[in-house]
């Protein structure tokens, strides 16, 4: 079925540079699209201001003005701050040269690769779809240079923004950190991105025991914290039980909590074999060199004491 235009409608009418339709239909966010219809129906000589087009539309101020320097970057509107230029799509004849640069992607340079590059285009967009909104200057830079200058592909990318999604972290800092670590890790193909994503969901799995054994609040870990959860929990195979006793040593001696001390604590015990805690108990009551303590003529053992503990371990 075919539709037509119906004549009744455009007895008034508004006219759209064809530059827009041919190059920036695939490119342009909803919001950018309005922004612009709107400026062209209600364009002055004084120009427009970005607040009266938030208002109008209902969006941010800071998201019209963005919308608004999309359109000027583009050559379909002139900046306050520039002169009126020809579209870089339209003036541009020769196929861009990708080269790595120390800079990230202009509005325009990300206008022009979305033109000539389809990949490109099809990666904004769709990142528009997990943002669930137009993408900010900084996001739609963040892409195209992880895409042109550190070579990730489009369906890497969107992996990665899936992620971060996930995450509760969709923010550029995270993906463009996110995006350097995968990078100086050779995670190349969805392959490898998968592989790298079942080792991060180990290693919070194991941080999530570990938090709750010791009884921490929720919070992000640190990079030492995921390294030492994921070695206790999936290659020493400790259990809940004796993490928490791990725990209550290092308060008991320091009066607070340090992963390093525990630490020193659970290799000690992975090196002399204790899975339980009362393993802990039975090499406790038969030290080689117990410490002595007068109480009733007879020598006693404080497994209380944790650092004269430690010393029996430490000489196993």
């Amino acid at each position: 079925m075919s539709f037509l235009l119906n004549p009744v409608a455009f007895s008034s009418s508004i006219s759209v540079p064809g530059v827009v339709v041919d190059n920036f239909l695939r490119i342009a966010g909803a919001v950018q699209l309005k922004v612009l219809l709107f400026s062209i129906k209600n364009a002055t000589p004084d120009g427009i201001e970005p607040k009266t087009v938030g208002d109008a539309l209902g969006i941010s101020e800071a998201d019209a003005k963005d919308a608004l320097n999309f359109w000027a970057d583009a050559g379909v509107l002139i900046s306050p701050k520039a002169e009126a230029k020809p579209s870089p799509v339209v003036s541009e004849s020769k196929p861009k040269t990708v080269v790595l640069k120390t800079v990230k992607p202009t509005r325009s340079e990300i206008a022009r690769r979305g033109a000539e590059q389809p990949e490109i285009a099809i990666l904004l967009r769709e990142a528009q779809n997990i943002f669930g909104r137009a993408l900010k200057q900084s996001e739609a830079s963040t892409l195209v240079w992880l895409y042109d200058d550190e070579g990730m592909g489009a369906e890497l990318i969107l992996t990665l923004l899936e992620y971060a999604k996930s995450s509760a972290r969709l923010n550029i800092g995270f993906i463009e950190r996110t995006g350097v670590e995968w990078i100086n890790n050779n995670v190349q193909t969805m392959e490898d991105a998968n592989r790298y994503l079942n080792l991060i969901a180990r290693k919070n799995t194991a941080w999530s025991v570990v938090q709750k054994a010791f009884g921490l609040e929720k919070r992000m870990p640190s990079k030492t914290e995921l390294e030492l959860s994921d070695k206790w929990v999936n290659e020493y195979k400790i259990s809940k039980e004796l993490l928490r006793e791990a725990y209550n040593m290092c308060v008991d001696s320091t009066g607070k909590f340090s992963m390093q001390y525990i630490k020193k604590i659970i290799e000690n015990w992975h090196s002399k074999g204790v899975k339980t805690v009362d393993d802990i108990a039975k090499k406790a009551a038969k030290p080689k060199s117990p410490t002595t303590t007068k109480k009733g003529g007879k020598n006693t053992y404080s497994t209380t004491n944790i650092t004269e503990f430690e010393k029996f371990i430490d000489n196993q």
